[in-house]
């Protein structure tokens, strides 16, 4: 009778258990015992959907969470993010339960209120208090904050620079013009740009004015590949108006200086301090790549005033 030999797990028999292992049994490491660790130190198993998560007193998953994730924790997430009025809905219902650009941008977002730097868009332990904190005390984020810093915008004369002076807040009134209401909704949350295959819009002045002023149901804005050519074709047709100091709310402001000119959505809103707001796409990085500001900081990046205004 032969003897059978005793068993040992030998590496190729180790090898065959992690490969037959299931991802979800893969564990991650443990931080303050609530789950969260350092995105380095994170085994990212496959992105497949997995069992709900352990949620906090909000409702909360109680796991880092970053772009590419698929999973109801995912899912748990948005749904806060929607009723703080950082994602809506409508928004969610093209992905539910995917973690892609409009889910991050609503994390950057949030983070940026919240003094989180750096605003990376990952839902970790930090970001996750901060939105806790929003969903217990019934926080709604239904207004625009500035964002201030960088240098020029792209296409600006002279390469100035510097940081916007404004005091943080909107002032009451404004806000009924379709063109302000979808500039300001591109602000939060910017569509897809076909530009640059992507939701940034850094320095893509003239296709963010143009589809912002069709989006509110406006026609004219000639397609050109530059805002300067397009006040080139403006003027030709005598749509483009001078004394843009006193340009309409919800008209498209145009500057022709330097080698692709610069447009931005002159919008009905006002600052504390009684300045015209603009909405304007950038040539510096980080955030969606627009920013809000007052209409004298914009020409001060730009070296002087626009050229004029169209509101075709």
């Amino acid at each position: 009778m032969s003897k059978v030999a005793r068993s040992t797990f030998v590496p190729a028999t180790q090898s065959r258990v992690a490969v037959n292992t299931p991802a979800s049994d893969v564990p991650l490491p443990l931080v303050d015992g609530d789950g969260f660790a350092p995105a380095s130190s994170i085994v990212r198993p496959s992105l497949t959907a997995d069992a709900p998560a352990a949620v906090d007193e909000a409702g909360l998953p109680r796991k880092v969470l970053h772009r590419g994730a698929h999973s109801p924790a995912v899912e748990q997430l948005q749904a806060a993010l929607v009723k703080v009025g950082l994602l809506t809905k409508a928004q969610v219902a093209t992905g539910p339960g995917f973690f892609g650009p409009r889910t991050e941008l609503a994390l950057k977002a949030l983070q940026e209120k919240a003094g989180i730097s750096p605003a990376s868009g990952v839902f970790d332990r930090e970001t996750r208090q901060a939105l806790a904190q929003a969903v217990q005390s019934g926080k709604h984020f239904d207004h625009i904050d500035y964002q201030t810093g960088g240098s020029a915008p792209s296409g600006s004369a002279g390469g100035a620079s510097g940081s916007s002076s404004v005091d943080g807040s909107v002032a009451p009134g404004g806000g009924s013009g379709k063109v302000t209401q979808v500039a300001l909704e591109w602000l939060k949350h910017p569509p897809y740009n076909p530009n640059n295959n992507s939701h940034d819009w850094n320095g893509y002045c003239q296709g963010f004015a143009r589809r912002v002023y069709e989006a509110a149901g406006g026609t004219g804005i000639p397609a050109d590949p530059s805002a300067k050519l397009a006040a080139y074709d403006l003027r030709a047709q005598g749509k483009l108006h001078g004394d843009p100091a006193h340009a309409a709310d919800n008209s498209i402001l145009y500057w022709t200086s330097g080698k692709s000119g610069h447009a931005a959505v002159m919008t009905d809103l006002t600052d504390k301090q009684g300045r015209r707001l603009v909405v304007t796409t950038t040539g510096w990085g980080g955030n969606s790549g627009i920013k809000l500001m007052p209409y004298e900081e914009l020409c001060r990046l730009m070296g002087g005033s626009p050229a004029g205004w169209a509101a075709p």
